[in-house]
């Protein structure tokens, strides 16, 4: 399992938090879908490596993890800026806004998530999207988990 989008895989804290949040979301009926909660360390570095090695390492690396190969385009491009992710403590998930099928909206403007966030943040997560430098728009992390 070098991914999982299950929230019973999540801290328990974090896990109460996050299917608190879930819940509301469901009553509100905001569209959403959790693509990953926790992730183990083998996936962190395979992530971590895109944008920053040759795609002959990125692929290696992720082979180890367990993911497919990607292409050369998709290797150019840096997706974390952390060696260390807090996916890989069980204190992170990324959510990401549907369409009315259901299918998630890989490339959603920041106004597409914000009523996510708001109510992620609500019950005590950062919101990747408020990050500075590096803007992560379904990433959402329980600092008190």
């Amino acid at each position: 399992m070098p991914t999982t989008n299950d929230v019973k895989k999540l801290k328990p804290n974090t896990m109460l938090k996050a299917q608190l949040a879930i819940d509301k979301l469901n009553r509100d009926g905001v569209r959403f879908a959790i693509s990953e909660t926790y992730r183990e360390q083998a996936v962190q570095d395979a992530y971590y490596a895109q944008g920053r090695q040759s795609l002959d390492v990125i692929n290696t690396l992720r082979k180890k993890a367990g993911l497919k190969d990607i292409s050369a385009k998709e290797g150019m491009n840096i997706i974390t800026h952390a060696k260390i992710s807090k996916h890989t403590a069980g204190n992170a998930l990324d959510v990401y806004p549907t369409n009315e099928t259901g299918s998630i909206i890989w490339n959603a403007t920041r106004d597409k998530f914000i009523p996510i966030a708001e109510v992620f943040k609500s019950f005590g997560f950062e919101w990747g999207g408020d990050w500075g430098e590096f803007i992560d728009l379904p990433h959402f992390e329980y600092n008190k988990g």
